[in-house]
């Protein structure tokens, strides 16, 4: 899960931590629906605000959870969120080159 991910980021003391996903980053609302919005840079007190009233359940939109906004607002890991089925991503996402979401701090 997202959260054992920002755990071990954050034990690891690691310079970044990117999250791989089927879709292209985070989005204002579920990204099938044609109102949501792409967002390429997100601060993490935006993304605790769109994820605080959706459902932390296995199969759903939502990247990360309520448990992941607070670890990463916590030990100020960079993050990256992306889509994992695009070619070179990894490298990209290394290089915060990927086209997906940059989470940002204060």
């Amino acid at each position: 899960t997202s959260a054992v991910a920002a755990i071990l980021a954050e034990r690891t003391n690691a310079d970044r931590l990117i999250v791989l996903t089927n879709v292209d980053g985070v989005y204002t609302d579920d990204p099938r629906l044609p109102t949501s919005k792409f967002l390429s840079e997100v601060s993490i007190d935006e993304l605790s605000r769109i994820i605080s009233n959706k459902p932390a359940l296995a199969g759903t939109y939502f990247l990360v959870d309520d448990v992941f906004v607070k670890i990463m607002r916590r030990s100020r890991t960079p993050v990256i969120i992306a889509n994992g089925l695009k070619n070179n991503i990894l490298i990209d996402a290394t290089l915060f080159r990927a086209n997906g979401t940059v989470v940002t701090y204060p």
